[in-house]
């Protein structure tokens, strides 16, 4: 076989394995590619919070507030009535006054109407005693007066207004001797006096045998 001839069968064997070969390789990228499809459209099947198209999938979510109970309701519309320890105690022959707001209006005598509260009342050592407290006023230049009254007789003791950490202490010296009572029944008030502020406590009765 002449040389020019093997040359050529040569070559042409040569060609046709790069094809073969660059066949294989094109085969296999496509293979890649189809299974890679596969795989992303597997993927967006198991979750479904993520399209197909690309664009993320909006989950909106929706939260209702759970109305409020009636026995919640109840309870956040009813003020509390406890009196605080440090206003006084309950008396024994009688009902505790509900505290009142601060002062804020002014009497006749230009003076603000103090809130008077009487705590408590009641015999003891054979006299009347009483103690009380002035709401939302702090000072020490108030005079308390007990003052009780059986409709015929007034009979009175006054003591220094003693100041607390919001409001105004009346107990001290509203004492009435035993001598000065006789058995009835008695109305018994207290009233506050200062520079600035006045007022009188709600009446209480009391029977003195």
């Amino acid at each position: 076989m002449p040389g020019g001839q093997a040359g050529n069968l040569a070559f042409m064997a040569l060609t046709s394995r790069k094809k073969r070969s660059l066949l294989v390789l094109l085969i296999g990228v496509v293979l890649l590619l189809v299974a890679f499809a596969v795989f992303i459209i597997a993927q967006g099947q198991e979750d479904p919070s993520v399209s197909t198209s690309g664009t993320p999938a909006v989950r909106a979510t929706a939260s209702a507030s759970e109305p409020p109970t009636a026995e919640a309701t109840a309870s956040s519309a009813s003020p509390s009535t406890s009196p605080s320890s440090d206003d006084g105690t309950r008396g024994d022959d009688g009902p505790r006054d509900s505290p009142v707001p601060a002062p804020s209006q002014q009497g006749d005598d230009g003076r603000r109407i103090a809130a008077v509260t009487l705590t408590s009342w009641g015999m003891s050592n054979d006299q009347l005693e009483a103690s009380g407290f002035i709401t939302g006023v702090v000072e020490s230049s108030g005079t308390c007066t007990l003052t009780a009254s059986d409709g015929s007789s007034s009979l009175s003791a006054t003591g220094p207004g003693n100041p607390a950490a919001s409001t105004t202490a009346c107990a001290e010296g509203l004492a009435i001797p035993p001598n000065s009572l006789h058995s009835g029944t008695w109305k018994i008030t207290i009233t506050y006096s200062s520079p600035e502020y006045s007022g009188t406590s709600e009446p209480q009765t009391i029977e003195v045998e």
